[in-house]
Parts: structure tokens; sequence; C-alpha cells
């Protein structure tokens, strides 16, 4: 009987149900299901934590997505090649391509210089502005003022590069001096 207790409070774990009480006897089997009992608590412990972490997780990236996306500048993560593998809708709309549309593009396709995607990320100094001349898919030219800053994620190094449209102000004259 004590036995038959047993194996269906581990049919009862297995279905995610509450177990039956303890059978509270000191023999053998009775020290099985004081074990069986500990176990599964800590197994269940350990379930909520990790389905705790889980949503705080998910929670943390919908913000982060939250924020980049309207994030009011144009936000371009790269490989450390040049090779564009992400954008913000901001980027999507100041260069005027779809994420796919520029996937796996070099970052030269904005940022024409006559270089490759790898030689434009040397060119900008970690985290300083760098005034630099786009070009939108139709062709447009877009005055923006450049930073990148390097990271590593979690399948290897990245390069973000946030993009600034300064056309307006460039129109007016009122761009700084000494960066090109």
């Amino acid at each position: 009987r004590n036995l038959m207790r047993v194996k269906e409070n581990a049919w009862l774990f297995q279905q995610g149900k509450e177990l039956l009480e303890p059978i509270g006897s000191s023999d053998e089997i009775g020290e099985v299901d004081r074990v069986f009992h500990n176990m599964a608590l800590t197994i269940r412990r350990a379930q909520d934590h990790d389905s705790h972490m889980m949503k705080l997780l998910h929670e943390s990236k919908e913000r982060l997505d939250t924020l980049l996306n309207n994030l009011p500048i144009a936000v371009i993560v790269t490989s450390p090649e040049g090779l564009i593998e992400s954008l913000n809708p901001a980027a999507v709309e100041l260069f005027e391509y779809s994420p796919q549309e520029l996937k796996n593009k070099p970052l030269h396709t904005l940022f024409p210089s006559g270089a490759s995607g790898a030689v434009v990320l040397e060119n900008l100094k970690e985290l300083s502005m760098t005034a630099l001349e786009a070009i939108s898919k139709n062709q447009d030219a877009i005055y923006t003022e450049v930073q990148k800053k390097n990271f590593a994620a979690s399948d290897g190094e990245r390069v973000l590069v946030a993009a600034l449209d300064v056309s307006e102000r460039h129109d007016k004259g009122l761009l700084c001096h000494g960066q090109s």
C-alpha cells in the first residue's frame, strides 16, 4: 500500500500535480517517500525560479526592443567586417531600406566612401562623432554624424553604429568643423 502511494506520487509529480501527503512511516519506504518529497520540492522550486527568471528576461528584452524601436537615432549593428546585421526603425526611415534589403550588405552601402564596410568602421573612432555623408536607397545625400561602439554579443563581436541625421544643420552651415 505504501509502495503504491510512492508510485502514485511519482506519477503525480510527472504530471505536474500536487503530491499526496508524505507517508510518515519510519521504514525504508517511508524514507524513500520523504526523500522523494524533498527532491520534488527542490525541483519545483528550481522550476519556479527558472520560470520567474525567464519572465524577467522576456520583460527586459521587451523594454530594450521598445527603446530601440522608438529611439530617434538610426542604430545599425554590423559584424566586425562591416556587414549589416540589423537596424532599428529610425535607420529604416532615414535610409529608406527595409531590414531585409540591407541584411549582410556592407556598411558602405549606406556610407559610400569608396571603401569597404570594414574600412568605414576602421575610420570611425569609438564613441567619437564623425561627420559622414550617407546615401539613401533613392540616392539622396544624407549628412550624418556617426559614432561606433564595439561590443561582445553572446555569439561574437559586433559593432553598433549610431547615425544622427544632421542634414538640416549641414544646409545651414552649422556642423562642427574639423571632422569629415
